[in-house]
């Protein structure tokens, strides 16, 4: 499964159940550089009551491995960090839902990733 795939089923999953989840990080990094940085991990923070994600992670066929989920079908591994969803120190509360079914943070062209790859800039511009 490819990367957005992955973020579909686990997202919808989870919605279904009432787990609002986001997509941040690396992968929100890959998007928006269209893979010129490439993530092979896919964290989901929890923008609503904490929920526990095991059950419905396992009925998806995902295999918890340390603080990793991990499927056979897919070279990508999911993680769920504590909220809030933030770039640096900047709370993020704006959301962009993609044509296939995730939430990922929203950011401005002008914005800056913090707190990329080594912990410094990555710029979008």
């Amino acid at each position: 499964m490819a990367r957005e795939e992955v973020a579909a089923l686990v997202c919808t999953a989870l919605e279904q159940r009432g787990i609002n989840v986001v997509l941040s990080g690396g992968a929100v990094v890959s998007i928006y550089t269209e893979n010129q940085y490439e993530s092979y991990d896919l964290d989901f923070i929890q923008t609503g009551l904490t929920r526990n994600v095991q059950p419905v992670m396992t009925e998806l066929g995902f295999r918890k491995m340390a603080r990793y989920w991990k499927h056979p079908e897919t070279q990508y591994w999911i993680e769920f960090p504590p909220g809030p969803v933030q770039v640096g120190d900047e709370v993020v509360r704006v959301f962009d839902e993609e044509e296939n079914g995730f939430r990922r943070a929203a950011l401005a062209d002008s914005d800056r990733l913090r707190d990329g790859p080594a912990g410094g800039l990555l710029s979008l511009e």
